[in-house]
């Protein structure tokens, strides 16, 4: 076969998969059933279903005539076929060969686990010192990762390249934007960050907690009115496990934020904390993305599957510390946080992943917000950074997401690739990445048809892929003693908060009229550690 078209053959269409494959921007079709002449038009295959008994047939014959297949443990017999042969171990993935082809293991449910938005407290170890946060249970960059590689390594033994397209508008290596969280309005803390971030308003963006600013909203109009990016927060400082209840709150921020601003984009939830049901609220009053580190973070922009459906709001994760998690572990080290904000960003240039951050106002209390400066320098040095509000930067990946290959296919006689864009994209300032293998790329600005000839191509080391594992900070469970165990599962149990007047508590569920009961007995006064 002299053409091979450069797609992806996914054998079921698994939301949690194809969400990865859109972030990696990775071309790939669709098929249902397993059938070897289709097997042998594309150029891998990932199984993401169980395999029957009857199609395994036809799975051997595709690999014995030079087939790759990428598999995770929902088909683990497979490296049991009579011939196969383990080869390697390739940065966490099993090669098996049989005939000319190769099977790749994944040895984890990789679908399952992106699925999973369990959020659990983690105590990371960061070069500053010890903090801990509730995240999500997978981070699930890991889970892009094992995919990324697993299809970079597909591409390698078949020897093909791999072509998916860049995540930055005109060749930027990377995107960087400082969220400040403004839980509640503390002195001149909010002037006196506007005041160093004045000159990079353009790449900063503002959560805003309304009714912490209810008896000073001018604080909320001057910042529009500098032309600083301002999004919500909520109207009070929590996120309820109660849909209406959430609904309540952030309605009455949209009235809040009106008065200046015509239109909300964005939402970042309060103390981070994600649920599905948040997911559905956001779509229902249009917003076009949300900020949540317990659903994600450290990773690329995607839409949340919800009720097995790719959402329409997207998700930007980001940097899950801010320096006010070194205050409240007692790190005093104002010279090692320093030096590890600047490793994050650095590193984060240097694997061309989004330098997204966020911080609060109030931390820079009782001194000079030094840390503003020094986190707005150490970008400053750095080349290739788009510097952005992340409500653009969630305009642009809208954009992005609806990139799609007509077709896209590779000749082996004349060593090129040939594609042609599917009409009515928008892909202006868009650029393709053609790699040949994980340390050879290239950036290929996109035009609607074009050829493209490997022997021609002048690569880029700046772009070679790494791994990216415990890159900021390890991280394991955060074991706190029993009794704050028991106080912690309660004040979760009752979605318990003191900020909620009791009269506006939605009462018509059980945990609603608990909640409001103890309110009403005084049980406000009592601080629990929420």
């Amino acid at each position: 076969m002299n053409i091979i078209e450069l797609k992806l053959s996914l054998i079921s269409a698994s939301p949690g998969i194809i969400s990865m494959l859109k972030q990696e921007g990775i071309p790939f079709v669709s098929e249902e059933e397993v059938r070897e002449e289709k097997l042998k038009k594309y150029a891998w295959a990932y199984l993401c279903r169980v395999i029957d008994t009857h199609e395994i047939s036809a799975i051997k014959r595709y690999l014995l005539e030079g087939g790759v297949a990428v598999f995770d443990r929902l088909n683990t017999g497979l490296r049991s076929l009579p011939g196969a042969e383990y080869q390697m171990q390739d940065a966490g993935l099993k090669v098996f060969k049989l005939g000319k082809g190769y099977l790749i293991y994944i040895d984890i449910f990789l679908e399952k686990e992106f699925l999973d938005n369990k959020a659990i407290r983690k105590e990371l170890s960061t070069s500053a010192g010890l903090v801990n946060e509730l995240l999500a249970l997978y981070p699930k960059y890991r889970l892009r990762n094992l995919l990324r590689d697993s299809l970079f390594l597909a591409s390698r033994l078949k020897g093909l390249p791999l072509v998916k397209f860049w995540y930055y508008p005109l060749q930027y290596k990377t995107v960087f934007n400082l969220r400040f969280d403004l839980d509640e309005d503390t002195g001149d803390d909010l002037e006196r960050s506007m005041e160093v971030s004045s000159p990079y308003k353009d790449c900063t963006t503002w959560f805003v907690s309304c009714a912490s600013f209810k008896g000073n909203d001018y604080k909320i109009k001057d910042l529009v009115k500098n032309g600083f990016d301002v999004q919500s927060h909520g109207y009070y400082h929590h996120t309820y496990r109660d849909k209406k209840q959430n609904a309540i709150s952030l309605k009455r921020s949209l009235e809040f934020l009106s008065k200046w601003i015509n239109r909300i984009d964005g939402f970042a939830a309060p103390k981070g904390i994600w649920n599905p049901g948040l997911q559905e609220l956001l779509e229902e009053l249009n917003f076009t993305y949300g900020s949540e580190f317990s659903f994600d973070y450290d990773n690329f922009p995607h839409y949340p599957v919800i009720s097995g459906r790719a959402s329409k709001v997207l998700e930007i994760p980001v940097h899950p510390v801010c320096w006010g998690l070194f205050l409240d572990a007692g790190v005093s080290n104002h010279e090692a946080v320093t030096r590890y904000f600047g490793e994050v960003i650095r590193k984060k240039h240097e694997f061309s992943l989004p330098v997204l951050l966020y911080a609060h106002p109030n931390e820079g209390r009782r001194r000079d917000p030094a840390l503003l400066r020094n986190i707005y320098s150490a970008v400053d040095l750095l080349p290739g950074v788009w510097k952005t509000t992340l409500s653009d930067f969630a305009g642009w990946w809208n954009k992005r997401n609806a990139w799609e290959f007509e077709s896209i296919s590779y000749s082996f006689l004349n060593q090129s690739i040939s594609y042609r864009m599917k009409d009515g994209c928008d892909f202006r300032d868009g650029s393709i990445l053609v790699s040949t293998s994980k340390e050879r790329m290239s950036l290929q600005d996109i035009i609607s048809n074009r050829e493209i000839s490997l022997e021609k191509l002048g690569y880029e080391e700046s772009l070679a892929v790494k791994n990216e594992e415990g890159m900021f900070f390890g991280e394991k469970a955060h074991h706190l003693p029993i009794i704050r165990r028991i106080k912690e599962n309660l004040v979760h149990y009752l979605d318990w908060e003191e900020c909620t007047p009791a009269e506006e508590i939605v009462k018509d569920n059980l945990i609603g009229r608990i909640k409001y009961s103890l309110r009403k007995l005084g049980f406000d006064k009592v601080k629990l550690p929420v």
